[in-house]
């Protein structure tokens, strides 16, 4: 009887047992699936960018239909500017679901994973505190570097955590093919994991452990050697040494001056990033701290680089967390160690230090996480409502086919399924992120121009060439989303065509002068086009009781805030400007107006676009025709609410 009885609690107690790890095991679930949605909606929304999402997604895209490396976001070959073969392995998902999606849900996956892994890591360290285990892999799951992570796009180094995890438990469970399995693939997840891995290997012969010591060591000093000096310069000609060449250098001349490196240590930014990366795991991690030493490289070097590196809000961290709650989980191994032979009352402390982690790391995510649970419901509103613009862009993708486009930034990512795509004013002003040696492509090679009005605003003498030039025509407007086509083929030689668009956007504006400003009428919308004065005696007078603008003199653009903005509902102003000219000529009329705006040229109406919109130069264009002597130029500008503004540019025309 007694013998059936501890039977029975000893069954009980293993299925307990169990129970923290089912616990994680839908936790994890519940997370991936969460942060893959999320994902989507901030890519189904518009607010990512061409780099890093579409450099990631033309290369997929490029490996699973048997592509050359070579990214034309990046103007270089992929694996030369980042080392990752890793792609290659999950490029044909591709074939399968080409869409970056699956991607985001890898990155969630690898992370999630990586929570299991640190749960078994628990177990093994501390057999008996099944709860100690579960505790601290929700620690990792609610840290946010984790969730900046998994929020900001997508990248390669991201898959690393998982692995990671993986290569800790291998090593301490001594599993040797999958710890080199493991290892292998972080050495494919980008050229900067030897660095990690050598750190590694030197934790590991600290340890005694010589086989893993040196294998990590030569492999990781192996692959670093060819990687940078022999592969990366073999993709892209420059190879990480020169593409890094100002960082490096300035690090290694002052390698004898400790106060170089101290003085970036302790800035508020480089402590603040320190505390934030590193805390709660850094508390009970310093009663192990030799577990500290893989983690180092990442810290180390973000810090020291600066910059993007320099925050949490990026993925550059990820990479030390597993290292952290390793070295965590072995202060807490120590704390188990020592309250052993301090009888029952101390029992609960491991358990309780391990749950505080969770309970900071919650505050932590309250603080600084990307994820804010609250935002959830108004995230799914805002991917709701840009279906409409979601579906445009698939649109003009099948009309575009495998053409070449130049895109705006946060356009590309969602046109990167091809050949060519170009990060606009690339080509005809090369668009890059600084490493040196790109390969400039030639504005011929575009076809379709898809751009935002914020783009077109941004770069407006560009756009302004392209079309007054006849080299592009706008076909479509729609969503906020500007499509235009190439009509003709610029000049064959690259620094011809660059130098076309060079010499108009160095022809000088034509000039406004003794511009003035009208009183306000009072307009409902139905009545936006309603007259408020004769506009023929305005050829030759201004308006009675007007407010002069500008009374310097000559002024090459207009830009009026024609009133506040929370005291112009419902208005409407008209603008008159001179045009003084020597000789007859033909000029392009660019216009921004918010809202609607109506042009008149020497009494007669040029143009009428009642609209509600906001204001961005370029949004009109008017050829109009400038005859010798005085023009007079009469804009009225309507009103509905909010914003009240006119822009206006008068450029010679090409046509």
């Amino acid at each position: 009887m007694t013998d059936q009885f501890s039977s029975a609690r000893e069954a009980s107690r293993r299925t307990l047992a169990q129970v923290p790890f089912w616990i994680l095991a839908v936790c994890a679930l519940l997370f991936s699936a969460l942060f893959t949605a999320v994902s989507i909606q901030i890519h189904g929304t518009f607010q990512t960018s061409a780099y890093d999402l579409g450099l990631f997604d033309q290369a997929f895209w490029r490996y699973s239909h048997g592509l050359s490396n070579f990214n034309t976001l990046r103007g270089m070959n992929i694996l030369g500017d980042h080392f990752s073969p890793i792609a290659l392995i999950f490029a044909p998902l591709y074939r399968v679901w080409p869409d970056i999606s699956w991607a985001f849900a890898l990155q969630a996956l690898s992370v999630a994973g990586g929570s299991l892994m640190l749960y078994l890591i628990a177990r093994h360290l501390l057999p008996r505190r099944p709860w100690v285990g579960l505790a601290v892999a929700l620690a990792y799951l609610l840290h946010p570097v984790v969730h900046n992570t998994l929020l900001w796009q997508y990248h390669e180094i991201v898959l690393a955590s998982g692995l990671y995890l993986l290569l800790i438990w291998s090593y301490l469970k001594d599993r040797f093919l999958l710890f080199l399995a493991s290892f292998f693939l972080l050495l494919c997840c980008r050229e900067d994991m030897p660095v990690t891995l050598a750190a590694f290997g030197v934790l590991a012969l600290i340890e005694r452990r010589w086989r893993y010591g040196g294998v990590a060591i030569v492999a990781s000093l192996v692959w670093w050697l060819a990687v940078t000096r022999l592969a990366m310069p073999y993709f892209n000609g420059v190879g990480y040494f020169r593409a890094t060449h100002g960082t490096i250098s300035n690090l290694l001349a002052n390698w004898a001056n400790p106060a170089f490196y101290y003085g970036m240590l302790s800035t508020p930014q480089a402590m603040g990033y320190l505390l934030k990366a590193t805390l709660p795991a850094l508390l009970p991690a310093l009663l192990a701290p030799r577990y500290l030493l893989p983690a180092l490289p990442t810290l180390a070097a973000n810090v020291l680089i600066g910059g993007y590196n320099t925050n949490i809000d990026f993925h550059y961290s990820v990479n030390a967390m597993p290292f952290l709650f390793w070295a965590a989980l072995a202060g807490l191994q120590r704390v188990d160690a020592m309250v052993a032979a301090r009888g029952r009352g101390w029992q609960r402390l491991p358990g309780g230090l391990a749950w505080s982690l969770t309970l900071a790391a919650v505050l932590m995510a309250a603080c600084w996480s990307a994820m804010p649970l609250r935002d959830l419901p108004a995230r799914y509103e805002a991917w709701k409502n840009a279906q409409a613009a979601r579906e445009h862009i698939a649109q003009i993708h099948t009309m575009i086919g495998n053409a070449g486009v130049a895109a705006s930034d946060w356009l590309a990512p969602h046109l990167a399924h091809r050949e060519r795509i170009y990060l606009f004013p690339n080509p005809w002003r090369v668009h890059y992120w600084g490493v040196r040696e790109e390969h400039p492509h030639h504005p011929n090679q575009v076809d379709y121009l898809v751009l935002s009005p914020g783009a077109v605003a941004d770069h407006g003498a560009l756009v302004d060439y392209l079309l007054a030039s006849g080299t592009f025509a706008k076909i479509s407007e729609q969503q906020r989303i500007v499509v235009m086509k190439r009509v003709k083929p610029e000049a064959a030689d690259r620094a011809q065509a660059v130098a076309a668009y060079q010499r108009h956007s160095q022809i000088p504006p034509i000039p406004f002068g003794r511009i003035t400003l009208s009183p306000q009428f009072k307009t409902e919308i139905k009545q936006f086009g309603a007259l408020h004065y004769d506009i023929g005696k305005l050829r030759h007078q201004s308006f009675p009781g007007a407010q002069a603008f500008a009374e310097l003199g000559l002024i090459s653009e207009i830009d009026i805030e024609l009133g506040p903005a929370n005291a112009s509902d419902g208005q409407t102003r008209y603008v008159r400007a001179e045009v003084d000219l020597p000789k007859p000529r033909r000029a392009t009329l660019l216009l921004g107006s918010d809202d609607g705006v109506t042009v008149w040229l020497n009494q007669t109406k040029i143009h009428e676009n009642l609209v509600l919109r906001p204001s961005n130069l370029g949004d009109d264009r008017i050829e109009l025709d400038l005859r010798p002597g005085r023009n007079v130029l009469v804009f009225r500008v309507n009103n509905a609410s909010g914003a009240w503004r006119l822009q206006a540019l008068l450029k010679v025309s090409s046509k």
